[in-house]
């Protein structure tokens, strides 16, 4: 009967934390089970530079975008004039967003990763209620300052 090498490099075991079986390799007499393999582990990894410029391209976008919504209002803003303060081709927006409420809404995530961490960091004892109110409190009055700022350049 000849033996499958393949199957041999692995065995069958119930892993820690999960009731069902899985395949757990077996590196020269290692086992690596997925707790030890856990991407918490690992540092994230520094993007690369044309990552960077991706990234940096996008929010270059959004900014004017959001900038020129605040002077402008957001109708009255084209995407030929969101391109132009952006220093891109308006074809470019495109690459980054599919739309233009794309742009408007494009921190949201951002802003909600904010609130979750507020709730995770909020002190023993305060509501739910409480902490949002206080954070969104902050966030209403940055933006105050931020949009007097705009006008007071205008």
């Amino acid at each position: 009967m000849s033996r499958n090498f393949a199957s041999d490099a692995f065995i069958y075991g119930l892993q820690d934390k999960v009731n069902t079986h899985c395949k757990i390799s077996i590196c020269e007499g290692l086992l690596v089970s997925s707790a030890s393999m856990s991407s918490l582990d690992i540092p994230p990894a520094k993007p690369g530079l044309r990552e960077r410029k991706k990234q940096q391209t996008r929010a270059t976008i959004a900014r004017a975008a959001l900038r020129l919504f605040a002077e402008r209002g957001y109708d009255e803003t084209t995407l030929a004039e969101i391109a132009e303060a952006a220093d891109v081709a308006p074809r470019t927006i495109f690459a980054y967003f599919d739309s233009k409420e794309d742009i408007l809404f494009s921190e949201e995530s951002g802003y909600l990763d904010e609130l979750k961490r507020t709730l995770d960091e909020r002190p023993a004892g305060t509501t739910t209620v409480d902490a949002l109110r206080e954070q969104i409190g902050k966030d209403v009055r940055r933006a105050q300052r931020y949009f007097n700022l705009l006008k007071s350049r205008a």
